[in-house]
Parts: structure tokens; sequence; C-alpha cells
């Protein structure tokens, strides 16, 4: 008689192992650099001063000043006229010279013409403000009792031959040597536009013939 199957072996031999998932390798965790937790977490923006309008002049917009009547205006002004305002609106009033009255200084604006003369340390009188250089000396002996300059390299000047030594007198605009030859006066005016030369004879015994030399410095042309 066959002996009854002995299953415990066998079953135990038909057990499969139960099968487990492969291990994966361990990750490395990310590495970080300390945080420092007195740090500030972003920077501040830079400080910015802005500043404060001035509330009385927030949307006043700058207004010109009236010119009150009877006052020049200056950017009207040519070589010789001027122009005033009046106390009429709208209404101006111009003033026309035969004469120059403003000369154009370095800056390209109309300056009043100043003939008045004033002293300088060379003894010799010289109008205040012109476009030329006038300049009148104080013995009328000097090579040039009057020079008229339009620069430092261009002048002309003049002397009167046969003048004895005499010492200019003389105003706020013009000079005189008196008795500078027999029974005659010199007098020289400051002009706008020059100088004017006059010979005041006393008697029929003044001379009737007299010779101004001529100083000049620069090329000059002699109208033909």
């Amino acid at each position: 008689m066959a002996s009854p199957l002995q299953l415990g072996s066998g079953a135990a031999a038909a057990q499969t192992a139960p099968q487990t998932a492969p291990s994966s390798p361990a990750s490395t965790p990310a590495s970080f650099p300390p945080v420092d937790p007195s740090a500030p977490t972003s920077k501040p923006p830079p400080e910015v001063e802005v500043p404060i309008p001035d509330v009385a002049s927030v949307g006043k917009p700058s207004v010109p000043p009236v010119p009150e009547p009877g006052e020049e205006l200056l950017d009207r002004r040519t070589v010789n006229s001027k122009t005033f305002t009046t106390d009429k609106p709208g209404e101006l009033r111009t003033e026309l010279y035969e004469a120059p009255v403003h000369f154009k200084d370095p800056q390209g604006r109309w300056t009043a013409i100043d003939d008045s003369l004033g002293t300088s340390k060379d003894g010799r009188r010289r109008n205040t403000a012109n476009v030329f250089d006038l300049s009148l000396a104080d013995s009328s002996t000097d090579k040039a009792v009057a020079r008229l300059a339009v620069d430092d390299k261009h002048s002309v000047g003049f002397a009167l031959d046969g003048a004895a030594k005499v010492k200019a007198k003389g105003d706020k605009h013009s000079v005189t040597y008196f008795k500078v030859r027999k029974d005659t006066d010199m007098r020289l005016t400051s002009r706008r536009g020059g100088v004017k030369d006059e010979l005041v004879l006393a008697s029929p015994a003044a001379p009737d013939r007299f010779v101004f030399p001529l100083e000049t410095q620069g090329p000059h042309r002699l109208p033909r």
C-alpha cells in the first residue's frame, strides 16, 4: 500500500519566497549655506531727498514786470533811437537823433554813448564810453594833442605845428589851449562821432595858416 503523500516538506519547498522591491540608493540631502538669522532678508532702497515745493508758488507762472510809463525799452534801442513806454496801453514813443547815441559793446548790447571826459594815469583826458577811444593831451606840444583809436593797433592823432607850450584847461567835454599861437586859442571838444577842433582868432594879427601833422598807427587808406 502506497504511503500517503507527504505534503509538509513539499509544500514548504513549493512555497516561493515573497519578492521585495529593490532598495533605491540613499539620496544625499542638498547642501545650503548656513543662514544668519540676524542678517536682513533684502537690501533697503537708497534714500532719495525729494524737495518739498513751495505751496505759495505752486501753480503761479512767472510774470515779467510791467514797465512804468516813460521807461525806456532797452531791447528796442538802435544806433540813433530810444523807445519809451507811455501811459496809454500799447502806445510807445520813439526819439530819433541825428547823431549816434548808442554803440554796441563787446557783448553785442546797445550801450549809451558817454562823451564826457575823464582823466587817466598818463595825464590825458579820455571819453567815457564809445566805440572808439578819444584822448586829449595835457600839453599843446604833444605829438598828438588829440588821438582817436578804434583798437590797440589802429589809431590816428594830430598835433599843431609851431604851437607854444601851453597847459590845457578843460571842463566836462572840452579842453582849451590858450595863446597856443599868436592871438590864437585852440579848443578840442569830445563829440559822439569823434572830436571837434576849433581855432579862436583874437585879432587880425593871428596867423592865417595852420599845419596839423598826423600820427597814425596801423594801415590807413586816404580818400582820393
